[in-house]
């Protein structure tokens, strides 16, 4: 429940890359050995991935339903 509580926030944010990369960080198991600050690190580098690749007309854009 609290991960799409997350998501939904995220998405209602408009931080897209960020809800992305944590789904796809919460499907790999390897995140479990990050520290929390790695962890958030990796997920800031998303969002700013994301809006880079927006900007430069590349990226896919990210649905609640393209999450699934």
């Amino acid at each position: 429940m609290l991960n799409q509580q997350t998501m939904s926030i995220l998405h209602s944010l408009k931080l897209f890359g960020m809800a992305k990369g944590l789904a796809e960080r919460y499907a790999n198991t390897q995140h479990a050995a990050l520290s929390h600050e790695e962890f958030v690190g990796l997920l800031v580098q998303d969002e700013k991935m994301y809006r880079d690749n927006l900007r430069h007309g590349i990226a896919n854009i990210v649905t609640p339903e393209t999450l699934i």
